[in-house]
C-alpha cells in the first residue's frame, strides 16, 4: 500500500504488439502478455502460475505458451526467467497517485509497535487485523442478474463476459456443479432457464486494480526472496512459501552464518520481513497449515481448526447460518481435519535432501490432459497421498502432543 498507484482517471487502453526489452521502463498498468520459454531452474521450480480446473486452481505447465496479466513490475521480474515477454496490450496511466488508505494502514501500524512496546497484546493484534483488512479494502462492486432460457447461451455469455471456459470433456453437470459453489457466481439452474448472479464488471464505483497490486507485489517480493535465500547456499531448501512467510531448511551449522546475512533483510518496517522462528525440524502438510518444532512446537497453523491453545487440534465447532426463505437460522457446524484437507497435491520422496524428506506437487496441468486423467489424479491423491500426509500428522501428534 505504500507504493504509488495508476491514477484512475487517467487510466487508458493502449494496443502494444511487440516484445517487451529487458530493462524497458513501462508505465504503470496492467499488461496482457505472452510468455516464452522458461530459460531459468528457479522459474520452473517455482512455478507461481496456475490454471482453472472444474473449479479448482492446478499448476500451469511451461511447456506451453501462457498468456497472462502483469503489472509493470512484474514484467520486469518474469522478463529475466523467459526468453520472451510479448506484450499484447495493456491498460496504463502515465500518472500514479497514493494509496487512498495507505496513510491509515501507516497509522494502524505505528500504532501497533507502540502497543506492542507496551506489551498489549490484545490491542496490538487488532490494530494487525485492521492493516491487514484495510489493505483488502476497495469498493463493493454491484451484483447483476441475467436469465437465460437457453444453457449454450448461458456458458457462451460466462466466457464472453468472465472468461469462464470449461474444458471440452468436462460434463456439463460438473461446470453447473462448481459454478454454483463458487464466492462471485451465483447460479441456479433448472430445465425451464437458468439464472445467475454475477460481479457487475463495469460498475464505475469499483476499482478492481487497488488490491490485485498489493497482492501482485506480495508475490514479486516473495520471488525475490526466495532467489536471495537460495543464493546463500546449495543446500538450502524451500519448504513453505504463502501470501507472506517463507520456511527454509538448511544444515545446522550454517544457521548462524545465514541468519547473519539475512539480518539485512529483517526490521520492523512496515512491509519488511521479520524473521520469527528458527526451529530443528517441520512439518507442512498444506498453505495455512504447517508446525515448526524442536523439543515442543515453537510455531504453528492450523487454518480453519487449530487454535493458540491447542496445536494438534483435529476437529472445530462453530455456530453458522442458513437462510431458509427470509429467516436466519443458526447451526451448530463442526468441520474435522481429515475431511478438510485438500487432494490437490501428491507425495514425492525427495532425491536432493541427504536427510529423510518427501516434497510436495501439485497437480500440473497441461492442453493434452484430459478431464478423466487430471480427475484421476485427483482421486489417487485423495486416497493415497492425503492418508499419508494425515499421518505424518498424527505421528507429530504422538511425539509431542
Amino acid at each position: 500500500m505504500q507504493k504509488d498507484i495508476p491514477k484512475p482517471s487517467a487510466l487508458e487502453r493502449i494496443a502494444l504488439n511487440r516484445r517487451y526489452e529487458p530493462g524497458e521502463s513501462l508505465p504503470a498498468g496492467l499488461y496482457r502478455c505472452r510468455l516464452g520459454k522458461p530459460t531459468s531452474s528457479f522459474i520452473r521450480e517455482f512455478n507461481p502460475f496456475r490454471t482453472f480446473f472444474s473449479g479448482t486452481r492446478l499448476r500451469a505447465s511451461l511447456d506451453e505458451p501462457t498468456e497472462v496479466d502483469l503489472n509493470e513490475f512484474e514484467v520486469g521480474f518474469y522478463a529475466r526467467h523467459f526468453d520472451c515477454v510479448y506484450l499484447d496490450d495493456a491498460v496504463i496511466s502515465k500518472e500514479v497517485v497514493p494509496h487512498p488508505i495507505a496513510r491509515e494502514a501507516q497509522r494502524a501500524f505505528a500504532r501497533r509497535l507502540s502497543y506492542r512496546m507496551s506489551g498489549n497484546k490484545p490491542l496490538a493484534d487488532r490494530e494487525k487485523f485492521l492493516a491487514t483488512l484495510l489493505a483488502s479494502t476497495s469498493s463493493r462492486p454491484n451484483k447483476q442478474r441475467r436469465i437465460f432460457t437457453n444453457r449454450s447461451e448461458l456458458m457462451s455469455y460466462l466466457q464472453e463476459h468472465f472468461g469462464v471456459l470449461s474444458a471440452n470433456d468436462e460434463p456439463e453437470a460438473a461446470s453447473f456443479r462448481w459454478m454454483g459453489r463458487t464466492k462471485r457466481l451465483m447460479l441456479s439452474v433448472s430445465p425451464e432457464q437458468s439464472m445467475i448472479n454475477t460481479t457487475d464488471i463495469n460498475d464505475p464505483y469499483s476499482c478492481f486494480m487497488l488490491n490485485q497490486r498489493i497482492v501482485a507485489l506480495g508475490r514479486i517480493k516473495l520471488l525475490e526472496l526466495i532467489e536471495r535465500v537460495q543464493a546463500l547456499g546449495p543446500e538450502i531448501q524451500i519448504c513453505y512459501a504463502n501470501i507472506d512467510s517463507v520456511h527454509f531448511s538448511l544444515p545446522q551449522n550454517q544457521t548462524d552464518v545465514v541468519l547473519e546475512q539475512l539480518s539485512s533483510l529483517s526490521s520492523d518496517d512496515m512491509g519488511s520481513f521479520k524473521i520469527e522462528a528458527v526451529s530443528r525440524h517441520g512439518l507442512w502438510l498444506e498453505p495455512g497449515r504447517y508446525w515448526l518444532y524442536s523439543d515442543k512446537v515453537e510455531k504453528f497453523r492450523n487454518r480453519s481448526i487449530g487454535n493458540g491453545a491447542d496445536p494438534f487440534k483435529e476437529k472445530s465447532v462453530h455456530v453458522a447460518s442458513r437462510r431458509l426463505g427470509d429467516l436466519h437460522v443458526p447451526i451448530i457446524v463442526s468441520q474435522q481435519l481429515d475431511q478438510s484437507m485438500s487432494n490437490l497435491r501428491s507425495l514425492q520422496v525427495s532425491q536432493e535432501s541427504s536427510e529423510s524428506s518427501v516434497q510436495q506437487h501439485l497437480v500440473e496441468q497441461s492442453r493434452s490432459d484430459t478431464y478423466a486423467s487430471i480427475l484421476e489424479q485427483l482421486e489417487t491423491n485423495r486416497r493415497v497421498s492425503t492418508p499419508q500426509r494425515l499421518q505424518a500428522f498424527r505421528s507429530l501428534k504422538k511425539r509431542i502432543g
